[in-house]
């Protein structure tokens, strides 16, 4: 996984989020929460970083969600709340290949994630996130910026805001790079404290301009 080199000005071409490949699912031993009737996967698993607690959890699809939480179970608890009819199917030794690549992005939020990611939501939510992946590393834009990056009207911004608000994929989709344009308004639904460490781990990667001058 190499450092982003360059950043794109324009959303990328909006069928490329549909097109997804498969994670490789675990043939190791597995362990099943309730599941009875239910006929969406996930598969999930827990790592530790450097800012905390984290949980993944993927379809067939790609990763449908990065989480961070301060225990195992307040992480269960909100991957529960987040998909109530989905079977989540503990991850065997296979599955930490995918945790291993979310906690290197988690502490380079500046590289480039490989892994593809199972979005959910109408083209509005679709083209907003694609948009928000077209950010580059240590910048911010307003609700309002994304907004009219995907056609849409300024007043649009309070449902770009509220695409982020509802945004189960940490870092992957960088939301950490969206605020209000007084830099203030909905707070990161991770809280402050990850959404400027990641910032400043994205600032540290980026290019310094040449002095020019004189000596």
């Amino acid at each position: 996984m190499g450092a982003r080199t360059e950043c794109q000005s324009e959303c990328p071409k909006y069928t490329d989020i549909r097109s997804r490949s498969r994670l490789a699912n675990s043939k190791s031993h597995r362990w099943i929460m309730e599941e009875k009737g239910k006929t969406d996967v996930l598969t999930f698993g827990t790592g530790n970083s450097s800012l905390g607690k984290f949980l993944v959890a993927s379809s067939d699809k790609g990763i449908r969600a990065i989480l961070f939480g301060d225990t195992k179970d307040v992480l269960f608890e909100e991957l529960r709340r987040e998909f109530p009819d989905a079977t989540c199917v503990g991850g065997g030794d296979e599955y930490g290949n995918v945790i291993g690549a979310v906690g290197y992005l988690i502490e380079h939020p500046e590289s480039e994630f490989q892994l593809p990611l199972d979005t959910a939501g109408g083209d509005f939510e679709q083209l907003t996130r694609a948009a928000i992946r077209t950010i580059c590393a240590g910048k911010t834009v307003s609700h309002a910026e994304i907004a009219r990056m995907i056609g849409a009207s300024s007043e649009s911004a309070r449902y770009v805001a509220d695409v982020c608000a509802k945004n189960t994929i940490a870092v992957a989709v960088p939301c950490h790079r969206v605020e209000e344009a007084d830099g203030v308004g909905p707070q990161y639904r991770w809280g402050e404290r990850i959404r400027r460490a990641l910032l400043i781990r994205e600032k540290a990667y980026l290019p310094k301009s040449p002095w020019v001058g004189f000596p």
